[in-house]
């Protein structure tokens, strides 16, 4: 899954370009893992009907030299925190907080 959009943590929404590199990907054994656009990422998950939650994440410790990705790279990771139910259409996830509040909207990728 691509990052499309997400809430910064001010409360302001973000569009993000379809080249965004930040992505997520749920693996077996409840483990997830992805790139911020700086850093690749690796956690577990919890998933139940809607209901999701996701921790224990570990993250490389890479410089950001793209401008703006370091922004993106901390509000990403605290929206993963703050996420607890998910729900799908076609080719969207998006990803909400405790009150339905949307953080994070994420497109599927094609595979190559």
């Amino acid at each position: 899954w691509r990052l499309g959009s997400y809430l910064r943590t001010d409360g302001i929404p973000v569009i993000l370009p379809n080249n965004t590199p930040s992505s997520l990907k749920f693996e077996k054994e409840n483990r997830v893992n992805g790139s911020t656009g700086c850093n690749t990422f690796t956690g577990v998950y919890n998933h139940s009907g809607t209901a999701l939650s996701i921790g224990s994440i570990h993250i490389t410790q890479q410089p950001c030299s793209e401008i703006g990705a370091r922004e993106i790279e901390a509000d990403m990771l605290i929206l993963l925190g703050e996420t607890r139910m998910v729900s799908g259409e076609q080719r969207t996830l998006t990803m909400a907080d405790s009150e339905n509040r949307t953080l994070m909207v994420y497109e599927q990728m094609t595979q190559a």
